[in-house]
C-alpha cells in the first residue's frame, strides 16, 4: 500500500511513547543472576532469557525520573514461518543491580500481528510502573499506544489489572487518577476514573474517515490535546490531521487546528500556554494551547 514506509516509521516511533528514555538495539538481553526475583503469585516464573538464531530481536528500555529503576522490554520475531511462536519479556531492574522484577516472560502463538507489552508511565512519588499490552496489527493502523492498564508494584513486584482491553491509544493524567482512551469500535474518546470505574465520554466527529491518538495531559490535568489523522492510510500515512483540545470537566471538543497538511501530532502540554507539536518532517513547533496559533520552534 502506498505510504507503508512512512507508517513503519511511525509505528516504530510510538514503541516509545510514555517512556524517558528508549534505546533499541538487535542484541538480547544477557542472562543476569537477580539478587531477588518475583514468586509466580507475583509476576511469574522467570526463565533465563533463550538465545535466538531465526529471530528478529528489538530491545528497549525506560528509566524512572528517579533513575533508580531500569525497565527492559525484549521482543524476539521469528524470521522462519514454521516456528509459530514469538518472545517477550518485560523487567524491571534496580539501578544500582540489587533487585529484579520479571514482569512479563513467555511465548505466544503467532498470529494476525503481535502484542508487546510496553512501559505506559511511571508514577511521580516513585512506586509504581504503568505498563500495557501494545498491539502491532498486520496492517495499517496509524495509532495504536497500547490496549490495557497495569501497575507494577516496585517494591514487591505485584501486579495489578487496572483496566482490561478497552481503546487503542492510552493516556494516564498527570495526578494518575484518570485514564483517557480512544475506545474500539466507535473511537470515542473516554475517561475513566481509575478509582471507581466511572467513565464519561465524548464523540470525535471530523466529517470524515480518520483515527484518533497522541493524546496528552495539560500539567494541571484540567483538560486534554489530541490528534486526528484524517484518511488514514491513504495516500501517505494521513490526508491531513486535526489538534483537538478537550475540557475535562465538560468533555466539549475545540478544534485548534483543522486538517493541515503539514501532518502535525501532539507530543507534549509543556506549561499552560504551550503544547509542544511535530510535523510531518519531524521539525518542533510551539502552539498556543488556546488559539491554536503555531510558530516554529
Amino acid at each position: 500500500m502506498k505510504g507503508q514506509g512512512f507508517f513503519a516509521t511511525i509505528a516504530l516511533t510510538l514503541l516509545l511513547v510514555g517512556c524517558n528514555t528508549m534505546t533499541t538495539s538487535l542484541t538480547p538481553i544477557p542472562s543476569q543472576t537477580p539478587t531477588e526475583v518475583a514468586p509466580f503469585n507475583i509476576a511469574g516464573t522467570p526463565t533465563p532469557t533463550p538465545m535466538f538464531t531465526d529471530f528478529k530481536v528489538h530491545k528497549w528500555s525506560s528509566t524512572s525520573p528517579n533513575g533508580e529503576w531500569i525497565a527492559q522490554v525484549f521482543v524476539a520475531l521469528p524470521t522462519v514461518s514454521d516456528i509459530g511462536k514469538y518472545y517477550t519479556q518485560l523487567k524491571l531492574s534496580k539501578a544500582d543491580g540489587t533487585l529484579e522484577w520479571i514482569v512479563v516472560d513467555e511465548w505466544v502463538e503467532d498470529g494476525l500481528g503481535y502484542t508487546i507489552p510496553q512501559p505506559l508511565q511511571w508514577s511521580r512519588d516513585g512506586r509504581y510502573l504503568y505498563f500495557t499490552n501494545k498491539p502491532v496489527p498486520d496492517g495499517c493502523a496509524v495509532f495504536v499506544n497500547g490496549s490495557d492498564l497495569h501497575r507494577v508494584d516496585l517494591s514487591n513486584g505485584d501486579v495489578r489489572e487496572l483496566v482490561p482491553s478497552v481503546g487503542s491509544w492510552l493516556s494516564l493524567s498527570p495526578d494518575e487518577t484518570m485514564l483517557a482512551y480512544i475506545r474500539y469500535g466507535d473511537r470515542r474518546l473516554v475517561i475513566r476514573d481509575l478509582a471507581t470505574g466511572a467513565e464519561r465520554e465524548t464523540k470525535l466527529d471530523p466529517g470524515r474517515s480518520y483515527e484518533a491518538g497522541h493524546i496528552i495531559w495539560s500539567p494541571d490535568g484540567t483538560a486534554l490535546m489530541l490528534t486526528l489523522a484524517l484518511q488514514p492510510c491513504s495516500t501517505d500515512w494521513a490526508d491531513a490531521t486535526s489538534i483537538v483540545r478537550v475540557e475535562t470537566t465538560t468533555l466539549e471538543p475545540t478544534t485548534l487546528i483543522r486538517e493541515d497538511q503539514r501532518l502535525f501530532i501532539t507530543v507534549e502540554w509543556l506549561t499552560a500556554d504551550q503544547v509542544l507539536l511535530r510535523d510531518r518532517e519531524g521539525n518542533d513547533w510551539l502552539m498556543d494551547a488556546s488559539t491554536g496559533q503555531v510558530t516554529k520552534k
